[in-house]
């Protein structure tokens, strides 16, 4: 990008893209050194793919790049992506602004330019605090800075649709640090904003410089004034602790220019110090017509989040024992669920060791998976690319350089270089995660069965073989012996029959066939097809389908003793032409015929040999009794959104008991054998899309924040995404997590939550 621009005759940053120190250090001492002329130390280094500030540092002397370099490199950023590579840059010193545009064959305007309010605080050298909206008058610095932008869209052939330009002001010139070409992130947030202040906004702007070339001919070529004044204020927090309250709260919200706010925090999770987006509490959409009191109201914030807007609950004493590194895990595809796990064990200590169960470019559906807002720090990373020894020698090597690292800093005890657990993160990592476990010597699951846990069809004949419950089943490569199972063997009546991929997640591809035709179609459809996990489906399997209510049973084992940990009814719908959509899932006491599926569930971890570590099998009662769907020898999916519904209802979660069934054998055995009361009731709701467009907003989700069981949300598109009919969990555009003592109030609320799906939730063109 830079290097493009700088072809182009236009101010660039002095930047190189480096894998190696040589290079980085070869790069500053020759290029950025000179243009110091005898200043200050001062040189960026950052990912070359990340967001919001994510590990952007600002070093000021050569021992600090090459600390930066080694914190950057290799490491999963906020993104969910490995850094394969670093970008040092020349440090511009200046106001920065973001400049959005729109392009129709060839021609831009300008829509909208934001002044960023960017600062040092809490050791961070760029911690957001806001975005102010501002006018370009002609002749002003910022009619120059969006002069600059057109040629450097130019420069970068963006002849059609949206794009924002981050630009720095450096003694008068402007000089970009990266331009996206999408339209401006943040979730569409500033919205609410330009509308009143311009107008008109960046979304609508770029669907009309495609689709209606007289709404793009009416705007102006750049807002030379504002109708009102706007902007967002990032919520700092300048401690870390449990959140026991917003006591600040109420006056935030009754301040004139607060138009809206969102809390990504909540109650009873920890505040973390903001170094960044991704540690950020929350925001404050502000608007007013008098400048003079949104500055005002905008200093108060600032007041407030100094004193007043955060209450934390009291420290507790905290045992030295725990200050000093545990040890060393690795957890094999740190995604999903996975990541929230990885994070957990950070927190106790552990020193993280990410292992990918292969290249990540073969990985990419599903290495995007972590759940925002968390920040991950391994202490290294490996690749396996087919060879077990190579992986163990290359996880050894690493686990030796940690603890070589660790007992150099002094600490009262020697921190042993021997990797004391392997996790699965993700159903892709099951295998692998045996393997490593096995070939380090460490206590697992039995290693025979080790294909039975991940591939669906090996799963129902082992449990049959073992003398339990099992699904009528066969694995096809052919038509023909999916034909003769289905017309010879299963015989349905009436005519039901399911057809899935062995291996692969979130009901992708699982079709409820209704008719032998439907079924021949379904089975073209799936065999080849690389699914949502990255894996070719080499063949078909064909089930009986079994009628009635589906469950989720969350356990964990240490040394074969089993415990629940939750169990979860699944709300499953036959919508949008698909036959299993998740609609939610809530939470259930083990109480009647729950305890007989539990029983079922632990002959099927022994069965399975689970021994070690959490899984979650999916069960149905058909004709009064439980079969298995399918169990995953890991944490249950779904970004680990339920979590804190879990820690409402239950008292606890799978993840910290996953870690605790490994590495803690006095905290699992005070666990209870399975949650017989529920301290509340919770469910997450799987938003549902009935239609297929691009989104433009989401107006429902004001109402959905403010009923009394709103937890959480997961959104997952943004203004400008595409929208898709939901079939699956691939397809799911978000959810909202619900927990109330009233079950009452939670299932009004899930209701009108039905009802905004149909018609209010989402704004599609």
């Amino acid at each position: 990008m830079g290097e493009k621009v700088r072809a182009a005759g236009l101010r660039a940053v002095a930047q190189v893209q480096a894998t190696t120190w040589s290079q980085v250090e070869r790069f500053v001492s020759s290029e950025l050194v000179p243009r110091l002329q005898g200043g200050p130390f001062k040189v960026i280094v950052k990912p070359v793919e990340s967001a919001g500030s994510d590990d952007v540092t600002l070093c000021h002397s050569m021992d600090e790049v090459r600390a930066a370099f080694g914190s950057i490199q290799g490491k999963i950023n906020g993104l969910g992506l490995e850094n394969q590579a670093t970008l040092v840059q020349e440090y511009l010193d200046g106001t920065e602004f973001v400049v959005d545009t729109v392009t129709r064959n060839g021609v831009t305007k300008v829509v909208a330019v934001w002044e960023y309010d960017k600062r040092a605080v809490n050791d961070a050298p760029f911690v957001y605090f806001g975005v102010l909206l501002r006018a370009a008058p002609d002749g002003s610095v910022l009619a120059k800075v969006a002069d600059y932008v057109l040629k450097v869209v130019d420069a970068l052939e963006i002849v059609h649709g949206p794009g924002h330009a981050e630009v720095k002001v450096v003694r008068g010139e402007p000089c970009l640090v990266e331009i996206g070409a999408r339209c401006h992130g943040g979730s569409g947030s500033y919205l609410p904003i330009v509308m009143p202040c311009l107008g008109y906004n960046h979304v609508d702007a770029a669907l009309d410089s495609y689709l209606d070339a007289e709404a793009f001919d009416r705007l102006p070529d750049r807002p030379r004034e504002l109708k009102s004044h706007g902007c967002e204020a990032m919520l700092v927090s300048y401690e870390t602790g449990k959140l026991a309250g917003y006591p600040g709260k109420e006056e935030l919200e009754k301040l004139p220019s607060t138009v809206s706010t969102m809390w990504f925090t909540n109650v009873g999770e920890e505040l973390k110090t903001t170094i960044d987006m991704f540690t950020t509490p929350g925001s404050v959409i502000m608007v007013h017509d008098d400048e003079e009191q949104l500055n005002r109201d905008y200093a108060r914030i600032r007041e407030l989040e100094h004193k007043g807007l955060y209450a934390l609950e009291p420290e507790e004493e905290i045992d030295a024992t725990l200050e000093r590194p545990r040890g060393t895990v690795v957890v094999v595809d740190p995604f999903s669920t996975g990541a929230v796990l990885a994070h957990e064990l950070m927190a106790r200590g552990y020193d993280c060791i990410c292992v990918y169960s292969d290249r990540l470019e073969n990985i990419e559906s599903v290495a995007s998976l972590v759940p925002e807002g968390l920040t991950l720090e391994f202490a290294a990373t490996v690749a396996y690319e087919g060879n077990l020894d190579q992986t163990v020698s290359a996880i050894r090597k690493a686990a030796k350089q940690v603890a070589d690292r660790q007992n150099k800093k002094k600490q009262s005890s020697k921190v042993n270089a021997a990797v004391c657990a392997v996790f699965a993160g993700a159903e892709l990592g099951v295998k692998l995660s045996d393997a490593l476990t096995d070939a380090l010597g460490l206590e697992g699951n039995v290693l025979e069965h080790s294909n039975a846990r991940r591939d669906k069809y090996l799963m129902g004949e082992t449990l049959r073989s073992a003398g339990v419950r099992a699904v009528k089943q066969v694995k096809a490569t052919t038509w023909a012996e999916a034909e003769a199972f289905i017309t010879e063997d299963l015989k349905p009546e009436p005519f039901e029959v399911v057809l899935k991929p062995l291996e692969s997640a979130g009901t992708e591809d699982v079709v409820l066939c209704l008719s032998l035709e439907e079924a021949k179609r379904t089975f073209d459809g799936i065999l080849g097809k690389i699914n949502g996990l990255g894996l070719q489906n080499k063949a078909v399997l064909l089930q009986e389908y079994l009628e009635g209510d589906e469950y989720v049973v969350d356990t964990v084992s240490r040394n074969g003793e089993h415990k629940v940990t939750a169990i979860w009814k699944y709300d499953k719908r036959r919508v949008n032409d698909a036959a299993f959509v998740y609609f939610g899932l809530s939470l259930v006491p083990a109480e009647g015929i729950v305890n007989d599926m539990i029983d079922y569930q632990f002959q099927v971890l022994d069965s399975l040999g689970i021994r070690n570590g959490p899984a979650h099998g999916e069960v149905k009662f058909c004709h009064g009794s439980p079969v298995l769907i399918e169990v995953g020898s890991r944490c249950h999916g779904g970004e680990g959104a339920w979590v804190p519904i879990a820690n409402i209802c239950v008292g606890y979660n799978q993840v910290t008991t996953a870690v605790d069934s490994i590495l803690d054998g006095e905290a699992f055995a005070k666990l209870t054998d399975r949650p017989r009361k529920l301290q509340a009731y919770g469910c997450e709701a799987m938003l549902v899309s009935y239609k297929n467009g691009v989104l433009k907003s989401t107006p429902g989700i004001a109402e959905i924040e403010k009923m009394p069981a709103f937890l959480k949300k997961e959104i997952f598109v943004a203004p400008g995404d595409n929208v898709r009919q939901t079939v699956d969990m691939f397809t799911t555009p978000g959810s909202i997590m619900l927990t109330h003592k009233d079950r009452d109030v939670l299932e009004r609320n899930l209701a009108r939550i039905r009802e905004l799906e149909v018609e209010g939730l989402f704004e599609l063109v």
